[in-house]
């Protein structure tokens, strides 16, 4: 255990209703946590993503809800509640150059008005710091999502690598527990509308895995309640869509668990 620098570091004021449920990221210098609250939704609760910079232990914060407020705060101050990220992937970090490190998270139920700095069910796009707000994405049925409990955060963003004839280059993909796969400009993360929608027919709980095949198309795998599904990214006069490349039916798989790709073998 690490007592110097600045560690250790506290990731909430509340643990009693405030917990890290995600595995930690390591990268920009910095580590990455984001906080949810305990199975059965007992308030009070915000979700939010710590930075704190490896060398000295300086922390900065994004609060999903009373987010103008940008360090650690007592969950009960907030006039707003919930908003937990707890997916198995954690906080994603962009590896492509262009980027700048972003950091990219979503959210569970909460609710959501961007002039309050309110972001339930959102996607959110942030610095390498976790100190600004980059962009975010909130689907037009929030209302819906909060009030039928379908977080759009219990999976993470899954990012595509670079797609140099689309002319949204930088994609990435976020399924939720409303079984909707969206497919999204990462690079222009903005407003509520992803560039396609597709319906899984299941709750996603695990985390995409992303697979290029040499020379060849760029892959998406979701494991689901009803085994793997598998999508391949096509571009055609520079748009990129997702189409059905499979399905194998695996009886019995409750939630899905995360599928990983090794040498083409899914």
């Amino acid at each position: 255990e690490e007592r110097t620098g600045g560690f250790p570091a506290a990731i909430t004021l509340a643990p009693e209703t405030e917990k890290n449920a995600s595995p930690l990221n390591l990268a920009n210098g910095y580590l990455y946590a984001q906080t949810s609250g305990y199975i059965g939704d007992a308030t009070p609760y915000v979700g939010h993503v710590v930075a704190i910079r490896l060398r000295d232990g300086e922390r900065h914060v994004f609060n999903s809800l009373c987010s103008s407020r940008h360090t650690l705060i007592e969950p009960q101050s907030c006039d707003a509640q919930r908003s937990g990220m707890w997916s198995r992937a954690g906080v994603v970090v962009d590896p492509d150059p262009a980027m700048h490190g972003r950091l990219y998270a979503a959210t569970g139920n909460g609710p959501f008005d961007a002039r309050a700095g309110h972001f339930g069910d959102t996607i959110l796009a942030l610095s390498a710091d976790a100190s600004r707000l980059l962009g975010s994405l909130t689907p037009d049925s929030y209302a819906r999502l909060e009030a039928e409990d379908l977080d759009v955060g219990s999976s993470s963003p899954a990012l595509l690598p670079r797609q140099s004839d689309s002319a949204t280059p930088l994609l990435a993909v976020q399924g939720g527990k409303d079984g909707v796969l969206r497919l999204f400009d990462r690079a222009r993360l903005s407003g509520r509308a992803p560039l396609q929608t597709l319906p899984l027919g299941n709750e996603l709980f695990s985390a995409p895995a992303v697979w290029s095949a040499p020379r060849g198309a760029t892959y998406v795998f979701l494991g689901l309640g009803d085994g793997v599904r598998a999508y391949r990214l096509t571009t055609n006069d520079r748009t990129s869509r997702l189409l059905p490349a499979w399905h194998a039916n695996l009886a019995g798989a409750v939630q899905g668990t995360s599928p990983v790709v090794a040498d083409g073998v899914v």
